[in-house]
Parts: structure tokens; sequence; C-alpha cells
């Protein structure tokens, strides 16, 4: 069995260029939480994942 999906459509130009294009999760995460005092464990708690891995995205670690 191959991992490999295979696309109906073609993919739309703008989702290639991703040189041009930046996410911003982390920073506006960071940002939100820090505007309303909402502790990053209680982001975590929701999200359902660890207060490291909210660090990670707003501080933008990643471990690829």
């Amino acid at each position: 069995m191959s991992d490999i999906i295979e696309a109906s459509e073609p993919v739309p130009k703008f989702l290639t260029e991703c040189d041009t294009m930046k996410l911003y999760i982390g920073e506006n995460l960071k940002k939100f939480r820090m505007e309303k005092n909402v502790p990053l464990e209680m982001v975590a708690e929701y999200l359902g994942v660890t207060y490291q891995a909210v660090s990670r995205w707003e501080n933008g670690v990643s471990h690829t």
C-alpha cells in the first residue's frame, strides 16, 4: 500500500508558493494568550496537548 495520496484536482498555485507564505499561528496564539491573561497550561489542556507543545509553537521551535 502506498502512502502517496493522489489528488483529483491540481494543487492551487498559492499552496505551492510556500516561500511567500508564512503562518503566524504561534505568534498569534501567544499574543491572544497574553492579552487575555490565559495560562499556557489552560490552552494546552483545551487543545489536548502538552504545555511544552504550546510553548514550542509560540516560540517557533520545530523538531524537523
